[in-house]
């Protein structure tokens, strides 16, 4: 589903930064006018980075593993469309306050069709502050 999102968000003229733990997977959105970072602090510098991973253990690595979106430093937004446990989702909050970081729990609530097809995703939102900040 990431890769959809990403390919709407490029389409709609927007200047994204890409990567992947396969970088032979954030390859070919270079194609379409994306970069590609060469690892993920490099993808963090954005200052907003949204997720779509797999499950729990994904999101953990990117976050709490070496060289993961907590160590980006404070004011980065982290918008995480990954469908999480609670007890994750309350970490993941929980530790980027206290990193001096935002957080948005955006899970997706649509198909990967609907995505690739540029529907309008539903997104069940949670930090709702962060959220007020990004729309503001």
């Amino acid at each position: 589903m990431g890769s959809g999102m990403a390919d709407n968000i490029v389409a709609a003229g927007h200047q994204v930064t890409v990567w992947n733990r396969g970088r032979a997977k954030a390859e070919p959105f270079a194609a379409r006018g994306a970069k590609v970072a060469a690892d993920l602090a490099a993808a963090a510098r954005a200052g907003t980075v949204m997720t779509m991973l797999a499950n729990d253990a994904a999101v953990e690595a990117v976050v709490f593993g070496d060289g993961g979106l907590l160590a980006a430093g404070p004011d980065l937004l982290h918008i995480s469309c990954s469908t999480v446990s609670v007890d994750l989702t309350a970490r993941l909050a929980a530790a980027h306050a206290a990193a001096g970081q935002r957080f948005v729990s955006a899970q997706g609530k649509r198909s990967v069709v609907a995505l690739d097809q540029a529907l309008t995703a539903g997104f069940q939102f949670h930090g709702s502050n962060s959220f007020i900040r990004l729309a503001g």
